[in-house]
């Protein structure tokens, strides 16, 4: 049923992205595409949905914030709010907390690659029944980098970042990937990847997520209208290390972004 309930939500993406709106021009950059531009200032709305069949597990991780540039251009501060929750209840593990974090931060991009942040967030997270959601600070610093590079039908892109969360502790949480793959762009708005990747994450405690190093071969299915993109991702990992000790099947990544 999870299955279907993503097809059924990138198709009807698909429709909506399909019409002609009057949308902004410009494009939006989506892990680790580096090259789009974006407006001076700009409100972004990007959302992470992975399901993991094993686990039972349905997640979403979804942001909205209004960024511009302060003082010069590669300084940007912003304001807005990110949502977690595991759309689950009887998941056999728990990957992310519910939760609501209002936030304001700073964000400085060197090079069009590279960017580095500092935030503060006042974490809302999910109490028990017939408690009121307590709120707790929540600061965080972030670097990531990555690249993304080919033509005709060969591609390469690399991401990486470190996160550093010190309500869990005082050591980052490191991810990061590289991936091969192929491309055809069946439209000029719709493309299709056939890809191998080489995915890791490093945290120190169980409730930033588990460590694992992975294989994984799968394939992306990605539509780009004026300022929005997204992207379905069906992968096999075969696990390298993991902290779990066990192997998904299959997993889906649903990845929606765009600006205005």
């Amino acid at each position: 049923m999870h299955v279907v309930s993503f097809l059924l939500i990138f198709l009807s993406l698909s429709c909506a992205f399909a019409q002609e709106a009057a949308l902004s021009s410009t494009s939006m950059s989506l892990k680790p595409d580096f090259k789009a531009e974006t407006p001076t200032a700009f409100t972004e709305l990007y959302s992470e949905n992975s399901y993991r069949p094993d686990y039972d597990s349905l997640t979403t991780d979804t942001r909205i914030r209004y960024e511009r540039p302060v003082l010069f251009d590669h300084l940007k501060a912003y304001v807005g709010a990110s949502i977690e929750r595991d759309l689950d209840e009887n998941a056999k593990l728990k990957f992310i907390a519910n939760a609501v974090s209002p936030q304001v931060g700073l964000l400085y991009q060197p090079l069009s690659a590279v960017t580095l942040w500092a935030e503060y967030r006042q974490r809302y997270q999910e109490s028990l029944k017939d408690t009121k959601p307590s709120g707790e600070s929540d600061p965080r610093l972030g670097f990531s980098t990555g690249y993304f590079g080919g033509k005709g039908y060969s591609y390469f892109e690399a991401y990486g970042e470190a996160i550093l969360i010190p309500r869990l502790s005082s050591a980052g949480v490191f991810s990061g990937y590289l991936r091969p793959f192929l491309r055809q762009q069946l439209s000029p708005l719709w493309n299709a990847d056939l890809y191998t990747e080489l995915y890791g994450y490093s945290s120190p405690t169980a409730d930033m997520g588990p460590s694992r190093t992975q294989a994984r071969l799968g394939g992306r299915l990605g539509l780009q209208k004026d300022g929005w993109q997204s992207s379905l991702l069906v992968y096999k990992p075969w696990n390298i290390r993991s902290s779990l000790g066990t192997e998904t099947q299959l997993e889906a990544l649903l990845v929606v972004g765009g600006v205005f």
